[in-house]
């Protein structure tokens, strides 16, 4: 029996952590979406005419897959910045989400600073720290959530309140429009998604499954369009940090016009990489045709590829569906190269020695 329909393989240490984190995807949701959405909210912050959204790595994620989930709902433009320094627009026209797990992430209590000084609209997302008592010291609305839904504890698996706090923030100050009704319908996909990808579900009919044992010995080259590069972007992220292994992101249309010149050195590349294109059941004509023909160039150079389609009857479900995927993709990998998916021993030496 293939490792990962092996019942044993989940029911200890990081893995069964992890695998608690992503059945709770649901409940994190819930949990923030209301909580979020009961926070005092200052008049004027809805007067603002743009929004810009500081977070870093695994804090980062939700609001990277709200925004393109929920692109179409979008009435004011928003940028996410990942520095320690605020582009020259920021003004009192500006909301600024901050969106740190820790509430100590140097990047965003650097940015915090720095923005604090062109606009007092600010909102936190945390579960505390020094950034959450700095920002209600002066009297801005700080988000404080309880993980209480997250048993793997680490940043990156509790994306769940990082969107759906990040959504019900964006749309009480009217920069996005999306109600409960939309919020309900991602969540009831989640929990269908969960039903599809879990280790109960074998190897033949388990698309993550077969998805992780086609990036085991291949680093991954993940290509997909706008309305799913937020998921995709949260997947790479958690191959990378759960899984050890290297994982990047290319977007539709832009690759086309590079990337397919760049296939051809070294050639040992298509040894070493697999090409994944995520796309959904949603009619998406040009894309799907640059898919396609993207997938066709890429082996004739000789790379190994796997499509991947989510379902859905909309774009918000199969981000849904994506979503969960990709967080068992890295579980299943981490499960594969049998190590410890919730330790980040580089991310925190390098911390260290920069705090030094």
């Amino acid at each position: 029996m293939n490792l990962l329909d092996q019942p044993q393989t989940f029911r200890g240490g990081g893995l069964l952590k992890m695998l608690g984190s992503i059945q709770e995807l649901p409940n994190q949701c819930e949990q923030a979406w209301k909580e979020a959405g009961a926070i005092k909210i200052p008049a004027s912050y809805k007067k603002c005419k743009n929004a810009l959204i500081a977070g870093m790595g695994g804090s980062g994620l939700g609001p990277h897959i709200a925004l393109s989930t929920f692109a179409s709902a979008l009435k004011k433009p928003v940028e996410i910045w990942n520095d320690y320094f605020t582009p020259a627009w920021v003004n009192e026209d500006t909301l600024v989400l901050l969106v740190s797990y820790s509430g100590s992430t140097e990047e965003t209590i650097s940015a915090a600073r720095e923005v604090g000084k062109k606009t007092k609209k600010r909102v936190l997302i945390a579960t505390g720290g020094p950034l959450a008592d700095v920002i209600e010291a002066e009297g801005q609305p700080v988000y404080r959530f309880t993980p209480i839904f997250n048993p793997a504890g680490v940043p990156r698996m509790a994306v769940g309140y990082g969107l759906a706090a990040t959504t019900a923030i964006l749309s009480r100050t009217g920069i996005l429009d999306i109600g409960n009704a939309e919020m309900k319908k991602f969540i009831n996909s989640l929990r269908s998604a969960y039903k599809l990808y879990n280790p109960a579900v074998p190897l033949a009919k388990n698309p993550a499954k077969q998805l992780a044992v086609f990036l085991e010995n291949r680093a991954g080259i993940f290509v997909t369009r706008k309305s799913l590069s937020g998921v995709v972007h949260a997947t790479v992220n958690q191959i990378n940090e759960s899984a050890k292994h290297f994982a990047v992101m290319f977007r539709l249309p832009e690759l086309n016009h590079h990337l397919l010149e760049g296939l051809g050195f070294p050639k040992s590349a298509p040894k070493d990489l697999g090409i994944v294109f995520v796309t959904s059941e949603v009619p998406a004509a040009p894309i799907s045709q640059r898919i396609k023909l993207t997938r066709e160039v890429a082996e004739k150079e000789g790379y190994a590829t796997k499509t991947v389609i989510f379902p859905g009857k909309s774009r918000v479900e199969s981000a849904a569906y994506a979503l969960v995927a990709g967080e068992f993709v890295s579980l299943y990998l981490a499960a594969l190269h049998k190590i410890d998916p919730v330790g980040t021993k580089w991310v925190d030496y390098f911390k260290k020695k920069l705090a030094r």
